[in-house]
């Protein structure tokens, strides 16, 4: 995390990653990729 970046904290019921992703940046992004944790591993090397 840079750390001037404040944290967003969101709840989707029945939500994906993508979906998330896309409403915080503003464009279609694939979430798998784009989220990161602070180790700056993906969701899709984490969960899947």
């Amino acid at each position: 995390m840079i750390p001037s970046a404040k944290t967003i904290q969101i709840y989707l019921p029945k939500g994906n990653p993508s979906g998330a992703s896309s409403l915080v940046s503003g464009r279609s992004t694939n979430g798998w990729i784009e989220w990161k944790n602070e180790a700056g591993k993906t969701l899709d090397s984490v969960y899947r």
